[in-house]
């Protein structure tokens, strides 16, 4: 360092500083919220459940929060469930994956095979191939004046 102390006494120097604790989130019980949600149902004066939620250090989003929990806990409970064996989503996806891969590669294997079968078929048949022109005769009908064998004129 230019001044001819060291970085661990600058550090030293610096550590008397107050450590703060990290905040830790608060956690409520079940029986907790059903307790401050019957006290906050029973409020029914002005500043009733003000009084409420500075006497417990609440906030009135927690009260929201937990009634949505219940309300949807509610309408759970009185759904009609599905009978039966439950259904394992992740491993449906899985067959309908390799139902679709195992018709793509049915489908691409018959394609595959018909293009080869048309490419050696289009082969053999311009190997020995006869075309024919036809042209007009005398008589104004057609005739098969040329033959062309394998691509090459005879005439």
């Amino acid at each position: 360092m230019a001044n001819g102390t060291s970085a661990t006494s600058q550090a030293v120097a610096h550590s008397d500083a107050e450590v703060v604790p990290k905040a830790e989130r608060r956690r409520f019980t079940a029986e907790y919220k059903q307790r401050i949600l019957a006290e906050a149902d029973q409020c029914h004066a002005r500043g009733q459940v003000g009084a409420l939620l500075r006497r417990e250090g609440l906030y009135a989003s927690h009260l929201d929060k937990w009634r949505q929990h219940r309300d949807r806990a509610i309408h759970q409970a009185l759904t009609p469930q599905k009978r039966g064996r439950k259904v394992d989503r992740q491993a449906n996806e899985l067959d309908r994956c390799d139902r679709k891969t195992s018709g793509c590669k049915r489908v691409y294997g018959k394609l595959r095979r018909s293009s080869t079968s048309k490419k050696s078929l289009r082969r053999s048949l311009e190997r020995s191939r006869v075309r024919r022109r036809a042209t007009r005769g005398a008589d104004g009908g057609h005739r098969h004046a040329q033959a062309w064998a394998g691509g090459l004129g005879c005439l």
